[in-house]
This record gives C-alpha cells, sequence and structure tokens, in this order.
C-alpha cells in the first residue's frame, strides 16, 4: 500500500525567498507542497488553517526570525516538523532554531537531494486518517553540579513510571563515555545511540527495538553500546530524529542530560515537556542552579512551568533552605526528597533500583510522589500495589 505524501508547507516573510524552495519540491510523487507568505498572515494562523500539515519549511535569515520565534511558542507535541533554509549566523538566531525544534538547517536555496533527504527524515505529523500522532511525554532530569544525584533520579524515576504506574518507558542515557545508567540497571547494550542516528533515515518505532536494552521491569534503555567509547559526536539532528521516534513509540521518555547543555541535550531541552532540575543544599548548588535557571528560561525559551526544581537529600537542619532557593532562582518551590544515602548507596552497588530495595522507603515514596507530579496525576495507593508490583517483579528475575 502506497503511503500518502508527506503534506509540506514552505513558509517565508517575501514569495522571491520561498518561491526557490518551492520549485525543488514541486513534481516529487512523495511530496504535496503548498506555501504561504507570512508577511501577509502569520504563521500561527496559517498552521491553524492546516492541520495536516507534516513539514513546514522555514525561509529565514539573521534579520527575520519572528516565522521561527512563532513555531518555538507552539507546543512540541502539537507543531510539525520543521526545516530552515536560510543563512543563520547571530546567537540569537540559533537559538530561536534550536528553540523551534528544527530538525535540519540547511542553506539558503540548497541541493534539490538535500532539501529531499531532509524532508524524507522528518517524521510525519498526521495518520492515514488525519488525526495528530500521539506523541509520548518527555522529561529531562538535569544536575546543577555534580554529585547532585541526578541520574540516581532520573534512573528511578524512569523505574517508577515502568514499574508501578504501568507506563511504557524508555530511558535515554546521554553520558557516552561513562553511561550510568546501565550500571544502575545492570545491562549490557550491545547496541545504542551512535548506531541508531547512523540509521536514523531508516529508524520507525519497530525498527528502534533492535537499539533499546530492556530491564526486567519493562523499562527500555537507549545508552553507549558496551564496548565503544565515542571520540566523534553523534549529530544532533540524527539524534532529535531518534527521538521524535522514541515519543512515538513510548508512552513517556526521561533522558538524563548534562547541566553543562551540550548539542544533544540542548536538542532534547528544545523537544521536552518537563525538565527536572536536582541541587543539594550548597551554596554553589544555588548559584549553579540560578545560573542553569537563567539559560533555560531567558535563553532556550523554557516556560517556568516545565520546570521542576528538586532538593536532593534534603536536610531540614540545612542553612539552605526552600525559601532561599525561591528568591535566588527565581523558581517555584522546590520538591523536597529526603536523604536516605545509604539506602541509596546500596541499590547504585548493587545495580537494584530503589522500588525493588525498598518499596516503603521515604525516599521511593518521595519518588513516586515526583514521578505523579510529573504526570499530573495522583500517587497510587502503596497498600497493595507495591506488593503486587514486587512479587510480578521478583518472579520475572526467577524466571
Amino acid at each position: 500500500m502506497l503511503k500518502e505524501p508527506k503534506q509540506v508547507l514552505v513558509v517565508g516573510a517575501a514569495a522571491a525567498t520561498v518561491q526557490p524552495i518551492v520549485a525543488l519540491l514541486q513534481g516529487q510523487s512523495d511530496v504535496q507542497v503548498s506555501a504561504r507568505v507570512t508577511a501577509l498572515r502569520p504563521l500561527a494562523e496559517i498552521l491553524s488553517a492546516a492541520p495536516t500539515t507534516d513539514v513546514v519549511v522555514v525561509c529565514s535569515n539573521d534579520r527575520e526570525i519572528g516565522d521561527l520565534e512563532a513555531l518555538a511558542a507552539l507546543d512540541p507535541a502539537k507543531r510539525p516538523a520543521v526545516i530552515v533554509c536560510g543563512s543563520l549566523t547571530t546567537p540569537a538566531a540559533m537559538r530561536t532554531v534550536v528553540r523551534a525544534g528544527a530538525s535540519d538547517l540547511l542553506a539558503e536555496l540548497p541541493s534539490s537531494e538535500e532539501l529531499l533527504t531532509a524532508v524524507a527524515r522528518a517524521p510525519r505529523r498526521a495518520l492515514a486518517n488525519g488525526a495528530v500522532k500521539p506523541r509520548g511525554s518527555l522529561t529531562v532530569v538535569m544536575g546543577a553540579a555534580g554529585g547532585a544525584g541526578s541520574s540516581f533520579i532520573a534512573c528511578n524515576l524512569a523505574h517508577l513510571s515502568a514499574a508501578v504506574i504501568k507506563k511504557r518507558t524508555l530511558l535515554i542515557d546521554l553520558d557516552l563515555i561513562y553511561a550510568s545508567q546501565a550500571q544502575f540497571l545492570a545491562l549490557k547494550p550491545s547496541r545504542g545511540i551512535a548506531e541508531a542516528a547512523q540509521q536514523v533515515a531508516n529508524l520507525d518505532a519497530v525498527a528502534l527495538d533492535g537499539y533499546v536494552t530492556k530491564h526486567r521491569s519493562g523499562l527500555g534503555l537507549l545508552a553507549r553500546s558496551e564496548g565503544t567509547y565515542l571520540h566523534e559526536p553523534v549529530d544532533p539532528e540524527a539524534f532529535r530524529s531518534v527521538l521524535r521516534v522514541a515519543l512515538e513509540a513510548y508512552e513517556t521518555v526521561f533522558v538524563d542530560g548534562h547541566r553543562w547543555l551540550d548539542a544533544l541535550t540542548t536538542v532534547t531541552v528544545a523537544e521536552a515537556d518537563h525538565l527536572v532540575l536536582v541541587m543539594e543544599q550548597s551554596i554553589a548548588h544555588v548559584n549553579n542552579m540560578a545560573q542553569l535557571y537563567r539559560i533555560l528560561t531567558q535563553q532556550l525559551g523554557v516556560t517556568s512551568e516545565r520546570i521542576v526544581v528538586v532538593m536532593n537529600r534534603y536536610d531540614k537542619h540545612a542553612a539552605v533552605q526552600p525559601d532561599m532557593v525561591v528568591k535566588a532562582v527565581g523558581c517555584r518551590e522546590p520538591f523536597k526528597l529526603p536523604n536516605m544515602y545509604a539506602l541509596a548507596l546500596d541499590s547504585t552497588n548493587t545495580a537494584i533500583p530503589l522500588f525493588e530495595m525498598d518499596a516503603e522507603s521515604s525516599v521511593t515514596r518521595g519518588l513516586l510522589a515526583l514521578c505523579s507530579q510529573i504526570y499530573g496525576t495522583e500517587p497510587p495507593e502503596p497498600n497493595g500495589i507495591f506488593r503486587r508490583t514486587l512479587a510480578a517483579l521478583s518472579t520475572r528475575s526467577h524466571a
């Protein structure tokens, strides 16, 4: 059965920049192209009137980034795939490209092959019946400083999502050197992020499964493959495509990102629904958190509603308390995660997630409450569900 042609909309501030791009796409059997000049009508209105658009190609430059800003303001789950054609060189323009979720940045007039490859690689927005594709929820977890415990929290949030809340969940580890998530879960991926990114042109939800390693809880892990140590970085736009396929295949995706906002983390932040920023109760962590929060909200366009600040290993007697963080950072009241360092250390050393080690502990309950806050749901009642889930996990591990 032949696929429906992709609906491609070419937009720009002037007809002179739009028409050459349209000419490159016309006559292609797998593309149905239309064009609009945004000087005549705002892009938001144009997209609202064209709900089946799969890909929007934006003709832009450093002085004309209004269309990209309009796309950046849209809910990532509701905007089509974005390709940018133009000469964009300023930091402000490049930040807007990232915030708009662009999957490719091409020359002002790319070759026909470059443009068609970019369109083919871009994910579809609509199903055959015209309904909007369901998209999973994406949560990025980052620490304000080293040792904050963000990787451990990311692992256990993802495990709770899969084991307790029963969502189809994927955990992505962006540490392509040390790959701590595989250690936390006692997994040895044979293939991973780099291999998936290399095959992105042929990647779909079914193919992605071949690069994911499964934990006994049902949690999937996409990380660095065992025995490989990358010297060449993963292409950020290829990774963006991998991420979007993952969001089609999974109900929820957790990403263990980097506080220094490398290329892969920045791409992920642009797509994210939620960001969990982890800190400890120290002045250094407060200062780092304030800087990270400013970069995310002022430069990358992340709204404060999408951010949850977590005070890990919370001590009510510490010098730094939540009200100080709210004042210094400008965030909402931080989520306080109890301090059970010995239990967390045992969990790390034995590669057994906290829920499997001690489902009734205060830190496990705290993480479950945090997970539920991210989803906007009430935490499940512990009586019964913990025992049933642990029994099921025990059965799987001894099968």
